[in-house]
């Protein structure tokens, strides 16, 4: 339960987004995952050092425009906008600005894992209870930044009043995130074990259902956030 309902309610209201717009989900889910999967084999593909991270380059270029192009998807359908598959290809403008905030966001991650580690200790990679505290700040990033990049879209911020907007969203409400999230992940991971093919359902319906949440929050006056 949230404080915007159950996450069964949310799901709910999301299906029905989904089965609106169903066609324009499934065949932009599949081009990120047929993207995702030539990213994945570029490594492996034997065609000269060169031309291979050439590959590599355009094809994780190409997948953080797409992780932009569907949170765009997934932000016209939840405000009653008619999506378009080429609205999946419509954020390149926003590439350098998103490539700048995630390294931003790594290298907050870096510093806070390196400090947890220095409080828990060097042997900290022998002891796996040890590491999972020290996991616990990265964690804490993932989920205070989660929405910088719908905040980037939705409101074409820059990188670091993008990352700022996301701390103040999320200020009082890590848990309920993360409990979100963390239901989201059970539902993509059951539809992985359908072949895959389950993805092509759980993907877009996590990721409409994670933006009504964002697009819920957002709405609410910030001195009752």
């Amino acid at each position: 339960m949230t404080k915007h309902g159950s996450i069964k309610e949310i799901l709910a209201a999301s299906l029905a987004i989904f089965r609106k717009y169903q066609w324009v989900f499934l065949g932009s889910t599949a081009t990120v995952l047929v993207v995702r999967s030539i990213l994945n084999l570029s490594d492996k593909i034997n065609i000269g050092p060169i031309a291979g991270f050439v590959l590599l380059l355009v094809a994780s270029l190409l997948d953080l425009e797409l992780q932009l192009g569907y949170i765009k998807l997934t932000l016209k359908s939840c405000q009653n906008e008619i999506p378009k598959f080429m609205d999946l290809f419509s954020c390149f403008p926003l590439l350098g600005k998103f490539v700048v905030s995630g390294a931003i966001f790594l290298i907050i991650a870096v510093v806070y894992l390196f400090l947890a580690v220095l409080m828990v200790g060097k042997d900290v990679l022998l002891n796996p209870s040890m590491l999972m505290i020290a996991l616990v700040p990265l964690l804490l990033v993932f989920v205070r930044f989660v929405f910088f990049p719908y905040l980037m879209v939705q409101k074409n911020l820059g990188p670091i009043a993008s990352l700022n907007a996301s701390l103040k969203l999320t200020q009082h409400r890590y848990f309920e995130v993360l409990f979100i999230l963390a239901i989201f992940l059970l539902v993509n991971l059951t539809g992985a074990l359908c072949l895959l093919v389950g993805l092509l359902f759980t993907l877009p319906l996590t990721s409409i259902a994670l933006t009504w949440y964002y697009l819920k929050i957002s709405s609410e006056p910030e001195e009752i956030r």
